[in-house]
C-alpha cells in the first residue's frame, strides 16, 4: 500500500481518484498521521504480526497505522488453532507458542470483533456456492463484506481472489508496496 501526503492528493485528487477506481488503495498522511485507515484482517494476514514469515514486516506498519483493526469472531479460534498446528510440526517452541497465545489474547481487547450472524452465515453459503471457498474462509470475506468501510487485509491466494471478484479492496501483505 502507497503513502501519500494529504496535500499531495488534495493536489491531485483526480488522478488519485482514477487510480483508486482501478484497485489501487493509499493511506493518506496528514500532520504525520493516517486518514482513517480501517483494516479487516483475515487469519492468514493476522498471523504474520505473531509469526516472522514474509509479510510480517508489511503488517506490522499496517496495524501501527491502522485507526481501527476489524476481525471476524472465528478469527481469533483460527489463530490458535494455527498456533498449536506450529508447535505440533516442531515450527514453534513451547515457550514461543505460549507467548503469541499471550500477545493474541491481549491484542484482541483491542480489534473490533464482527459476530457472525444469519446475514454473515447467508453471504457465507453464498461465497461457497460461487467460489468453492472452505467454510472458515467464507465466513471471514463475507465478515469483511458486511464491513465495506475496511480495506481487506489477507495473503490467503484464493481469498484474495474471491474478495477482488466481490469488488474488495484487498491488501496482500505478501507483495511489494
Amino acid at each position: 500500500m502507497e503513502y501519500i501526503q494529504f496535500t499531495q492528493f488534495r493536489n491531485n485528487a483526480k488522478k488519485f481518484f482514477d487510480i483508486i477506481e482501478k484497485g489501487k488503495s493509499f493511506v493518506i498522511i496528514r500532520k504525520g498521521k493516517p486518514i482513517n485507515l480501517r483494516l479487516f484482517f483475515d487469519t492468514s494476514a493476522l498471523m504474520k504480526r505473531y509469526i516472522n514469515e514474509t509479510g510480517s514486516d508489511k503488517v506490522d506498519r499496517l496495524m501501527d497505522s491502522a485507526e481501527m483493526i476489524v476481525v471476524s469472531s472465528v478469527t481469533y479460534l483460527e489463530s490458535l488453532s494455527t498456533v498449536r498446528r506450529l508447535l505440533k510440526e516442531n515450527i514453534l517452541d513451547f515457550e514461543d507458542y505460549q507467548t503469541i497465545r499471550k500477545n493474541l489474547k491481549e491484542d484482541f481487547k483491542y480489534f473490533v470483533v464482527i459476530k457472525f450472524d444469519s446475514e454473515i452465515e447467508t453471504t457465507a453459503i453464498d461465497l461457497i456456492d460461487q467460489y468453492q471457498l472452505k467454510t472458515l474462509d467464507s465466513i471471514q470475506l463475507a465478515s469483511a463484506i458486511h464491513n465495506i468501510d475496511c480495506d481487506f487485509v489477507v495473503s490467503d491466494a484464493r481469498l484474495i481472489k474471491a474478495a477482488r471478484r466481490k469488488g474488495m479492496k484487498v491488501v496482500n501483505p505478501e507483495t511489494p508496496d
